[in-house]
């Protein structure tokens, strides 16, 4: 409950607040996601947005070309300066767009998939199933098949079940395939995921598999989480992996020979909405401030904390095996953005002035729960501010992009840019109330339709009633 004094205070904060620029006050600087402002409107490589808008309509996801490369290259130079012979393996679950992902591969990252649709996504995008590695739970008998056949680098096993299933493929198709386990360490997520080290799972999944034709153990993995920005949750889960695997060699005289370190990576341009930061928005307007830490880890950091404490235990146990990993976010999320058109104002004289758009948390459902920068492109130059509740065209209370931002004054037709919306945004996106909207590419020299929007008739397609 929050007290009317306190209340009132900060409503009087918010009003002091909108006297101030944009600068100082609830917003990044564009010029972390390579936005350029020219002619008072923020453009991206040589394209303005409003020329976008007008050649595909909004809403509309933007993939940044340049933006993806020029990321994928940062990551494998500084973790191949630390590691020089870490593999690297796109995650498909952050985002499954064709787009983005053949030029993450033509950038030499392979595929992390988790389901049967994405194995069959990225062979039809031509990954060699060297550069394939299959995690999740509850893998079809199916997808199992078609790993297992297509002879792909790694399946990492979840469950005692799904090493019976996959003893049973094998054995039918007459194939053996490399395997490894997701194991807790101890550090980063637990619950429904991989096999405990401590409860003593880990090291009966591995005995299990050892005992079982066709199924070659290699390989450890684990993934702690997400937004990670302690660098020690790496560093501590390879202390409890590395004795893992030296136990086992003792044990069972398994040697493993690849660490799996997953993704998790953490970006500084996104933070986790505290619970009390999202009360104090939606309940008084009160604007989320934008990640502030200074200290937030670069690529190089997370490189040189995981190479650092490698070296460290491999000469501790004389044991130095192969590394690969699954990033997803910390490449993607500054490559995509959203962009939204501004279709009805409605002034309110006991809350934030509700700006209404043409796409809501259909397309957009990270931003509850996650802070994500968003600029009205075509007004960077304006000084007036005025707090905004920035809300979807849906009929459910529940589609509130922003409870509370300042822009400058909004009218109908402005254009409103969601940046970081490369991370799980298409991934989670659907149709409801709207269809989905189209994807295109954009570079220094082009911009191109790279995913159609859907038609009400592609929707309902698959209907047979219809």
């Amino acid at each position: 409950m929050i007290k009317t004094g306190l209340k009132t205070k900060l409503k009087s904060f918010i009003e002091d607040r909108q006297k101030e620029k944009i600068e100082d006050f609830g917003h990044l600087n564009p010029s972390l996601w390579n936005l350029k402002l020219a002619d008072g409107e923020l453009r991206t490589n040589n394209f303005s947005f409003s020329e976008i808008e007008k050649s595909y309509g909004s809403p509309l996801f933007i993939v940044d070309e340049t933006k993806v490369r020029e990321n994928a290259k940062i990551f494998l130079n500084e973790f191949q300066k630390q590691i020089p012979e870490i593999e690297t393996f796109f995650s498909y679950k952050t985002n499954s767009v064709p787009g983005m992902l053949k030029i993450f591969h033509s950038e030499g990252f392979g595929a992390e998939v988790t389901s049967e649709y994405e194995l069959w996504l990225a062979q039809k995008l031509g990954v060699k199933p060297e550069k394939i590695i299959f995690d999740g739970r509850a893998k079809s008998v199916a997808s199992l098949e078609n790993a297992v056949n297509s002879q792909i680098r790694l399946i990492n096993i979840d469950t005692f079940e799904e090493i019976e299933r996959l003893k049973s493929v094998t054995e039918k198709l007459g194939k053996s395939i490399d395997v490894g386990i997701r194991i807790q360490t101890g550090e980063g997520w637990k619950g429904q995921f991989g096999f405990s080290i401590a409860k003593n799972e880990a090291f009966e999944a591995v005995k299990k598999i050892s005992e079982t034709k066709n199924l070659n153990f290699i390989a450890l993995h684990f993934h702690l989480g997400t937004l990670i920005k302690r660098l020690s949750k790496y560093t501590v889960a390879l202390d409890s992996a590395f004795s893992f695997a030296v136990s086992l060699k003792e044990k069972l005289g398994l040697e493993v020979k690849i660490f799996d370190i997953g993704g998790g990576y953490g970006v500084p341009t996104v933070k986790q909405v505290l619970n009390s930061e999202q009360e104090l928005s939606d309940r008084i307007g009160v604007p989320v401030f934008p990640p502030q830490d200074v200290n937030f880890p670069s690529y190089k950091d997370f490189a040189n904390a995981i190479g650092e404490k490698n070296r460290e235990l491999s000469n501790k146990f004389s044991f130095a095996p192969k590394f690969f990993c699954e990033p997803g976010r910390i490449v993607a999320s500054s490559a995509q953005s959203l962009l939204l058109k501004v279709v009805e104002i409605k002034e309110r004289s006991d809350s934030p002035t509700i700006a209404i758009m043409n796409g809501g948390m259909n397309i957009a459902s990270p931003l509850r729960g996650e802070y994500k920068e968003a600029f009205a492109v075509n007004k960077m130059e304006e000084t007036e501010r005025i707090n905004y509740k920035i809300v979807g065209p849906t009929c459910n209370p529940g589609d509130t992009l922003y409870p509370a931002k300042f822009f400058p004054k909004l009218n109908v037709g402005d254009l409103v840019l969601v940046v970081d919306a490369g991370a799980y945004f298409t991934s989670y996106s659907n149709s409801f109330c709207f269809p989905k909207p189209a994807i295109i590419v954009v570079n220094d020299k082009k911009h191109y339709l790279s995913r159609k929007a859907e038609t009400f008739d592609y929707i309902n397609q698959n209907d047979l009633e219809f």
